[in-house]
């Protein structure tokens, strides 16, 4: 499975740095959630990572190559980004827009194959969309399209997926299901998963690692128990926290406290 790495990545929208000095490694076989309030660096870190961004400083790397001296198919062959909003440009079915995830492997103008349908059909039943595959995408609700989006990425097959923010607009079961989906990915099929997330009780229930920013800079990364203290989501989010074991297996659990 391919390696994909930040080292030292600084990146700017004008003269505001927005951030600096990232390090990342997505590991195969681990899933990766990038914490911080609103304005951290979390989705400019993913575009950097997927190379719609580049840094002003420092690299990405794919199997020790840089992104930007790669060929663009071979990139999209081995790294999937999922933005947190996305429409399409022309009325499209859901099917039509899975579909789209397989173009890396088949180019525009080639037929679907067998092996195009086959994977179209295992991401729909994988976000549980199977009965919705004919419908308008802007006919979905919110939660319903998020799937969408995340059977594309699967049925791109990329050994490395970038998601930000896939459990917005989802509810309870659906967010469950979801990361319950990307654990079996990294478990299984040795797929690396790097993800936005606002929900710091998922990410220490099933992320390997967590990466907490605030104002473009990494305050920590390591287990998501050594990385979400209450001292560190104080300076983080600038509230008062208490952290407790989880009943059933131990993980951190974050307690805002009123007032």
């Amino acid at each position: 499975m391919p390696l994909l790495a930040a080292r030292g990545v600084a990146c700017s929208y004008g003269t505001r740095t927005v951030l600096q000095g990232f390090d990342l490694i997505a590991e195969p076989g681990t899933l990766t959630a990038l914490l911080g309030p609103n304005g951290a660096g979390k989705s400019t870190a993913l575009r950097a990572l997927s190379r719609l961004m580049r840094p002003d400083h420092g690299t990405v790397t794919l199997d020790g190559r840089d992104v930007w001296r790669l060929p663009r198919r071979e990139l999209v062959r081995n790294v999937s980004f999922t933005p947190q909003l996305e429409t399409a440009a022309w009325p499209m079915t859901v099917e039509q827009v899975v579909l789209l995830g397989r173009a890396p492997h088949r180019g525009w103008l080639r037929p679907y194959s067998r092996e195009d349908r086959e994977a179209l059909r295992a991401a729909l039943r994988q976000v549980e969309l199977e009965d919705l595959g004919e419908r308008d995408l802007d006919t979905l609700s919110g939660g319903e399209r998020r799937r969408a989006m995340l059977a594309r990425a699967l049925a791109q097959n990329a050994g490395i997926l970038l998601l930000d923010e896939p459990g917005a607009h989802l509810d309870l079961r659906h967010q469950i299901e979801l990361f319950d989906l990307l654990r079996r990915l990294t478990r299984d099929c040795e797929v690396a998963v790097v993800l936005s997330l606002h929900d710091l009780n998922l990410a220490s229930l099933f992320a390997d690692r967590a990466v907490l920013l605030s104002g473009g800079q990494t305050l920590a990364q390591g287990p998501p128990g050594e990385v979400l203290t209450a001292e560190l989501i104080r300076q983080a989010f600038g509230i008062a926290v208490e952290t407790v074991p989880h009943p059933r297996n131990g993980a951190t659990m974050v307690l805002p406290l009123p007032g």
